[in-house]
């Protein structure tokens, strides 16, 4: 078996080699040249195997999956047999998630469903920077970058109002005839790690959909059908590229002096006065609910002076008098400690332990889940110092504490 070190060198190489030719291909409007490297990306081993380096190395996928750690060897041979266009019957579990108006599906897959996810990203990222506005984070960038640079902006102190947005029902509502139309990825590959359907109530994914095929001959059934995978590792990124149009539609709208924060459906525009932030929302009503085609429903859209605290991507803004305070709201930090205080206890399995993959004790599971969170959260500093406090607790029921009286001796305590 070859080394598997040379092996993930030489593809790194190759891959970043292939990716600088496709965006010197887009520059250069070669794009029958840039699609055939994309092809040879998508059907590339070494794509797959730095995929597949990726996905073994993120801390949060694991938190989420407790996926055991494969073997060096183990990836290549998995690279060697994976195929972007023949695998599509994937294996997904479907979440019901909670929020504050109903439930969400999340799709969690495995292992190797998720890195020809992150294949599919990598082949669609060069054609994405040429569609995708730079104050869009889904793609690229993440949560926390999004957070820590409207929290830089706010510290600025030039702007006093902000306009809050939020799409209603956004990843089932993404039409399959525009998405294929849209992105620049082979037709069998989209339909394979990029769309989902309703059927009879329930998300059907992958393979197990009727396929789209027929989308652009005009087919009612086909055309009115709609959804995206939430939960994959390339859906952020078809978002943005998905809705990049519309809101540079926005932008050559009106020639306001704004500061724009896009994480996937959920938006924040600063601006310097209520008449700016009441233009930017006719704009916003015009470019999205008023369209003709594939009209999008606001969930919410409004217009509050910058002073008032709001909710951000999961973090309170709180301004202060010397900037702004990113915090995270007491429910999720509770919730999180009683999730983490019933793994100790053995009370609750992790995922990874119900089904086998991992072998963890419970304060192993604990101790991971902690620092899985605090990981995510990292751009608020209460976030370490919570996670700090979470694992000297279970450092001392390690010690022969008991879980309540080592939380309430260790765990962080908000200041009331």
């Amino acid at each position: 078996m070859p080394n598997y070190e040379t092996s993930f060198h030489n593809a790194t190489r190759t891959l970043k080699q292939r990716l600088e030719a496709i965006e010197a291909a887009l520059e250069a409007r070669e794009l029958r040249r840039a699609a055939k490297l994309q092809r040879k990306i998508l059907r590339s081993s070494g794509t797959v195997l730095c995929a597949l380096a990726k996905t073994r190395s993120d801390r949060t996928y694991r938190h989420w999956t407790r996926i055991e750690r494969p073997s060096d060897g183990e990836l290549l041979s998995m690279s060697e047999t994976l195929n972007m266009f023949e695998q599509t019957h994937h294996n997904v579990t479907i979440h019901s998630e909670p929020k504050v108006d109903g439930y969400r599906e999340i799709c969690a897959f495995n292992f190797q469903d998720t890195a020809l996810q992150r294949v599919a990203k990598i082949a669609l990222l060069p054609f994405a920077k040429q569609e995708i506005l730079d104050w869009q984070y889904g793609g690229r960038g993440g949560r926390n970058r999004a957070a820590s640079d409207l929290k830089n902006e706010m510290d600025g102190g030039q702007y006093s109002w902000r306009v809050s947005a939020d799409i209603q029902s956004f990843y089932p509502s993404l039409s399959h005839q525009d998405l294929v139309r849209k992105l620049n990825l082979p037709r069998r590959v989209i339909e394979s790690h990029v769309l989902s359907s309703a059927y009879r109530g329930r998300m059907v994914v992958g393979g197990n959909m009727r396929s789209p095929s027929n989308v652009l001959h005009g087919e009612q059934e086909v055309r009115d059908r709609c959804g995206v995978l939430q939960g994959s590792a390339c859906s952020p990124l078809v978002a943005d590229v998905f809705l990049s149009e519309r809101l540079r539609q926005v932008a050559r709208g009106h020639s306001l002096d704004c500061r724009a924060f896009c994480y996937v459906d959920d938006f924040v525009f600063l601006l310097k006065s209520y008449d700016d932030a009441q233009c930017l929302i006719k704009a916003l009503l015009d470019v999205f609910t008023d369209a003709p085609a594939r009209p999008l429903t606001f969930k919410y859209l409004e217009a509050k002076p910058l002073n008032q605290e709001f909710r951000f991507l999961g973090y309170d803004f709180i301004p202060q008098s010397g900037g702004v305070a990113v915090d995270i709201p007491l429910d999720k930090v509770a919730g999180q400690e009683n999730h983490v205080m019933e793994l100790a206890k053995g009370r609750r399995q992790s995922r990874g332990v119900r089904s086998g993959r991992v072998n963890d004790n419970p304060i192993d599971a604990a101790l991971k889940s902690a620092r899985g969170w605090a990981n995510s959260h990292s751009v608020s500093p209460q976030a370490e110092v919570i996670g700090r406090g979470w694992h000297s607790a279970l450092e001392a029921v390690q010690r022969g504490t008991g879980v309540d009286q080592a939380f309430e001796e260790y765990a962080w305590q908000p200041l009331m």
